[in-house]
């Protein structure tokens, strides 16, 4: 299906979206649109119109991602608002009861020098309250003086952000030794798939980084519209039912050009909806590596349906679909399991898990029980070498204290690798052909006269 059938199916959805709320607003009218449009099937009767609380209680306890929304929330979420701001310059997710923090790479915010990743504690000497919203925090902000005087969990500096006007981005680009790294904040109709394309042409041919752990979702049909910059046109990437029981599947759309190099995705807890699309399509099609942690499993999708001076109501209107054709049926899961202590530490991601950039350290792929000898511990080697094909990674022995604590025994390593990209791999492929549990060790520097193993065979 090409982009210009993607975008018409879009186009007629906010149609009827559009016609659906062109009656008066009030709670009966609504009550209406969501017994029809809502893919939890509310019956008619059991929704309450006596008062817009009891009426917003109701649609929270059938529908967890439904809300009436403000007429600037809806401007800002349906792109109606320009993406031009007056602020810091950063973007703020709740994630286990606290407020992530992560600044544009242009903006207030990164040219007072603030960090790129931590966790908000403070704005204006007023801490953080553990129950705030979204909104309140935006407010929070809003109202504070300029400069902003904000403090970070674990950071000791205080720093002091003056506000100013910033573009909002949907998409930012940079590079890492010779990766080229593509931020995608939100999936916005029109424009992410371009923005996504543009910054492609910049890989020079490199290997790719797509970081969505901070992606919560967006417009699903540009997500299947991203799609086309990875996958050969006509390939399936998924679709929808909707309330009424109808199917729609969707293909990877022609794009002028097609990224085929080396493509890794980065995901997080908070990884959603849209994102979830197209990193569930990239999947299915063995074109992407996934490395993070769980997605959040969001196998639903919402359109907003506007509601003129009274902003809007975001419905779940559609179940999504695998590729394969099947439900969605919760998170994806990655390739290489990074721990959620570090999932938003950008670059300790980098330079651990993927190996960007000149290692510090590295890591060792160790059977977890020592030999009593080197001679025991080349022969076993040996043998493993023989039956595992092993050509390109060098065997180390390293020196462990025994359990007797008197004495060094002799650990069978193999390695160095300098990311857990390659390393987990080859130590998951080790256990599960030898039967023999391998575990990954990190050293601080690399042992002399010893190859780094940067792929594995």
């Amino acid at each position: 299906m090409s982009a210009f059938h993607n975008r018409l199916i879009a186009a007629a959805l906010l149609l009827l979206g559009s016609l659906a709320a062109a009656a008066p607003s009030g709670l009966d009218t609504l009550a209406d649109l969501v017994a029809q449009e809502d893919v939890f099937h509310p019956a008619r009767e059991a929704i309450p119109v006596d008062s817009p609380a009891t009426f917003d209680e109701f649609l929270a306890r059938i529908d967890p991602y439904a809300a009436r929304l403000t007429r600037p929330e809806y401007d800002r979420l349906s792109g109606g608002a320009s993406r031009r701001d007056f602020g810091i310059g950063a973007a703020m997710f709740e994630y286990s009861r606290k407020w992530r923090w992560v600044r544009y790479r242009a903006g207030p915010a990164a040219k007072a020098g603030l960090p790129e990743e931590a966790e908000l504690a403070q704005i204006d000497d007023k801490p953080i309250p553990a129950q705030i919203s979204h909104e309140q925090l935006n407010t929070m902000l809003h109202k504070s003086s300029s400069p902003v005087t904000m403090r970070f969990a674990g950071v000791e500096t205080e720093f002091h952000v003056p506000k100013a006007n910033y573009d909002r981005p949907t998409v930012e680009a940079w590079r890492v030794g010779s990766a080229q790294v593509i931020r995608v904040f939100d999936f916005v109709e029109g424009h992410t798939a371009t923005a996504i394309e543009r910054a492609l042409a910049d890989a020079r041919g490199g290997p790719v980084v797509l970081d969505l752990r901070y992606s919560t979702g967006g417009n699903l049909f540009e997500a299947f519209d991203t799609t086309g910059l990875f996958l050969s046109a006509g390939t399936p990437v998924g679709g929808t039912i909707d309330a009424a029981g109808n199917r729609r599947e969707f293909t990877a759309p022609e794009r002028k050009k097609r990224y085929d190099g080396a493509l890794t995705v980065l995901t997080s807890p908070i990884t959603a909806s849209a994102a979830e699309v197209l990193i569930a399509a990239l999947r299915h099609h063995s074109r992407a590596r996934v490395a993070g942690t769980p997605t959040f499993g969001k196998c639903v999708a919402q359109r907003l349906f506007p509601l003129g001076a009274d902003g809007a109501i975001r419905l779940s209107v559609a179940r999504l679909l695998a590729p394969s054709g099947r439900d969605c049926d919760g998170p994806l899961m990655p390739d290489l399991a990074v721990v959620e202590a570090r999932i938003f530490d950008i670059q300790w991601i980098f330079d651990q898990a993927l190996g960007l950039v000149k290692p510090a350290s590295v890591m060792l792929v160790c059977e977890a029980r020592p030999f009593d000898t080197e001679a025991a511990a080349r022969e076993r080697a040996a043998e493993i070498r023989l039956s595992m094909s092993i050509g390109d990674i060098a065997t180390v022995l390293d020196g462990v204290v025994s359990e007797r604590g008197d004495e060094k025994a002799t650990r069978l390593c193999f390695g160095p690798f300098t990311a857990l990209l390659t390393a987990d791999p080859f130590r998951r492929r080790l256990a599960e052909k030898l039967g023999r549990e391998f575990e990954m060790i990190q050293r601080p520097s690399l042992p002399p006269d010893v190859p780094v193993s940067l792929e594995t065979r």
